[in-house]
């Protein structure tokens, strides 16, 4: 009887020992076999993802005004018309890939600069490079090139009808009112800046001045003289050297009797004084 009660407690606990290791080893296998994604592929994960999000930010900008190019139907001229190129200036350059990659060019006799695209036809020139620095214009098998700021005797900007008077010192004087002034350009910053492309002129990395890129014959700025490629260098005899004390600047604007702008235009400096009257 004791030989049978010992034979049946024994094979109960091989049975429950036999158990017990099958759920342990049936454990350790699954878990060997879940793959974990390695360092390198989420590395190759996560860098697709910035590069996804990157690309949508990169069509937003070309997408936006600021890169618009100008229509190339109305760039074209004929054979006959094309302007040498000695009446381009090369205002500025967005380099890249063929999408993106701009040129701003301003012509001769033109208040307006031009954005055009790579393989545009700009003025009877085809773009065939854009640079940092330079562009690169072909006409039939000859290359021409345009670089970047040439110091090139451009037409002086026909200016608008008006109260300005110009002295001979070179200073475009304007009139204008308080009230005026209150209410185009200090109650509302957002409608003051409306129609303006433009951000700091670096000079060997420093800023030097705030460059109008474009700026649209609505905007209060071009009524009173200010035209696209102005590098606005200094206000009320201070130097523009970033764009927090040109904000400052221009919120101190509102107690003053008289503002004098000294921008910079084709080489040159021009002042705009503008007596504000109450």
């Amino acid at each position: 009887m004791q030989n049978i009660k010992y034979h049946v407690i024994s094979l109960s606990s091989m049975i429950l020992f036999s158990y017990i290791s099958a759920v342990t080893i049936n454990g350790i296998i699954k878990n060997s076999l879940v793959v974990y994604p390695s360092e390198k592929s989420r590395m190759r994960a996560a860098n697709t993802v910035s590069i996804e999000e990157q690309s949508i930010d990169i069509n937003q900008l070309v997408e936006s005004g600021f890169f618009r190019a100008a229509d190339s139907g109305s760039a074209d001229e004929s054979e006959d018309s094309t302007s040498p190129v000695s009446d381009f200036k090369l205002i500025g350059t967005v380099t890249g890939p063929p999408g993106i990659a701009r040129a701003l060019v301003l012509k001769k006799g033109e208040r307006e600069p031009d954005i055009f695209k790579l393989r545009n036809n700009m003025y009877g020139y085809i773009i065939t490079d854009i640079q940092s620095s330079k562009i690169l214009l072909k006409k039939n098998s000859e290359v021409h090139t345009l670089n970047l700021y040439e110091k090139k005797d451009f037409a002086a900007v026909a200016r608008p009808a008006g109260s300005d008077t110009v002295s001979s010192g070179g200073v475009v004087k304007k009139n204008i009112s308080r009230a005026e002034m209150q209410q185009k350009v200090m109650n509302n910053i957002d409608n003051a800046m409306q129609g303006i492309q433009a951000g700091p002129h670096r000079v060997n990395g420093q800023v030097e001045g705030f460059k109008l890129i474009r700026i649209r014959p609505y905007n209060i700025l071009y009524e009173y003289g200010i035209r696209s490629g102005d590098i606005i260098k200094r206000i009320n005899g201070k130097k523009v050297d970033s764009t927090e004390k040109l904000f400052n600047m221009w919120q101190g604007m509102k107690n003053e009797s008289k503002m004098v702008i000294d921008v910079e235009r084709n080489g040159q400096i021009m002042t705009f004084e503008m007596n504000i009257t109450d």
